[in-house]
């Protein structure tokens, strides 16, 4: 079993490395974001990894207490939740990323927030957990 310290440093290291360029390149970040976005199929199976990565997570926290560990039961429950809608109706998140996807400054504003979510998960993972 992995522990929430490796949980958390190998979230936000993909985190930090798959967003990172959509900050610095968001036309071509989009470019290409967007055949992944068409194909229904893809979206399904992209949807496979952060199910394996939330059930991991819930494995070892899944009820909250008042701590850091806190954060991780809410990233496994939001990730479980996600992964669902992606699978079963990969419609409705294909049209919302299309539409977020027309917006260049709205891209590079969401990859600096994942950027810095990513940097804070690594801080837990290496300092807290």
């Amino acid at each position: 079993m992995p522990s929430l310290s490796l949980l958390a440093v190998f979230l936000g290291t993909a985190l930090v490395l798959t967003r990172l360029p959509g900050i610095f390149f968001p036309r071509e970040f989009t470019k290409a974001l967007k055949p992944f976005v068409k194909e229904e199929s893809y979206v399904r199976l992209f949807a496979l990894l952060p199910l394996a990565v939330s059930v991991a997570i819930l494995m070892q926290k899944y009820d909250f207490t008042k701590d850091w560990e806190t954060l991780m039961s809410v990233i496994g429950w939001a990730m479980l939740v996600a992964t669902v809608v992606l699978m079963w109706w990969p419609h409705f998140m294909q049209k919302r990323l299309e539409q977020w996807l027309k917006s260049e400054g709205l891209v590079s504003f969401a990859c600096l927030l994942k950027v810095a979510f990513g940097v804070l998960l690594l801080y837990l993972g290496f300092y807290v957990y």
